[in-house]
């Protein structure tokens, strides 16, 4: 397979793929606030987020060394000679980068886990476990800054991956009956 083709997949097929989850994920944990009966089907919406996030937020930001070499990661900046995306966004930096929460909480096992929550407000609204729609929201706005910069070849394939992303997202928010919070409505 070109390197053009193999572009062309993985931005129809595996960037897809991590929006939904991304927002399927961020969708189930929104279903399911109450901490008794469905608590693991919450905690499975933000683990799945969050790691999603992170792979979405390393293709973002992380430069790799050359595009589509056997083992390499892929990275936006093979897709847009003129991507400069917005510096990490606060949530980033406070909760998914290098000693943040994120990284104690769900990357690594650490002793003391519970000390990193990643937030002080009494009612919690600033902990990690609560920041899942953020970090979706993020991202959604993210790829859809990146779409506005790749190159003429990929935009509709960034743009169409994005939008059964949210497709996927809305059908599962009607599902569990409730309001997308993805929606421009």
């Amino acid at each position: 397979m070109d390197n053009t083709a193999m572009k062309r997949d993985f931005l129809k097929l595996d960037l897809h793929n991590a929006l939904k989850e991304l927002f399927i994920g961020a969708i189930t944990w929104n279903a399911h606030p109450q901490p008794k009966d469905t608590h693991y089907l919450r905690d499975l919406g933000m683990f799945t987020s969050f790691v999603q996030a992170r792979a979405l937020y390393e293709f973002f930001y992380k430069k790799t060394v050359s595009p589509l070499q056997a083992g390499l990661d892929a990275s936006a900046y093979h897709f847009a000679a003129s991507w400069k995306p917005c510096d990490h966004h606060d949530l980033y930096k406070n909760y998914m980068g290098h000693w943040t929460p994120a990284q104690k909480r769900i990357f690594h096992l650490v002793y003391g886990r519970s000390d990193f929550s990643g937030g002080t407000a009494p009612n919690e609204s600033d902990h990690l476990k609560n920041q899942v729609v953020a970090f979706a929201k993020d991202l959604k706005r993210l790829t859809e800054e990146f779409a506005g910069c790749v190159s003429e070849e990929y935009r509709d394939i960034v743009r169409g991956a994005l939008e059964r992303a949210l497709k996927d997202g809305e059908a599962l928010a009607e599902k569990y009956n409730i309001p997308d919070p993805f929606s421009e409505n």
